[in-house]
């Protein structure tokens, strides 16, 4: 929105009213679909944004201690148990 809504305030009887055209009504309707929407994708970032955190910290305690995934290798591999991580989140890494 440009400009503010020009806004004629009056009283009905002891109720303080105020009174907008059509037109701002309508843009102030669209900024607040549009606040909403916003408000929506942030929330998804979050979320998105918890999940890639939790993933990094669950990658860093597997290089720290050294523990690696049981998926069919020959020997201990660090690199399976974090392709494993990624792929499935909720892979838990058995100490070896």
């Amino acid at each position: 929105m440009t400009n503010p809504p020009k806004v004629h305030a009056f009283r009905l009887g002891e109720i303080e009213m105020v009174a907008i055209s059509q037109e701002d009504y309508d843009q102030l309707l669209g900024t607040r679909r549009r606040m909403g929407a916003q408000g929506n994708r942030l929330r998804g970032l979050r979320t998105q944004l918890d999940l890639a955190q939790d993933r990094l910290e669950r990658i860093s305690e597997l290089v720290r201690t050294g523990h690696t995934a049981d998926n069919g290798c020959d020997s201990d591999c660090l690199k399976c148990a974090i392709v494993a991580l990624l792929v499935d989140p909720s892979h838990t890494v058995e100490d070896a």
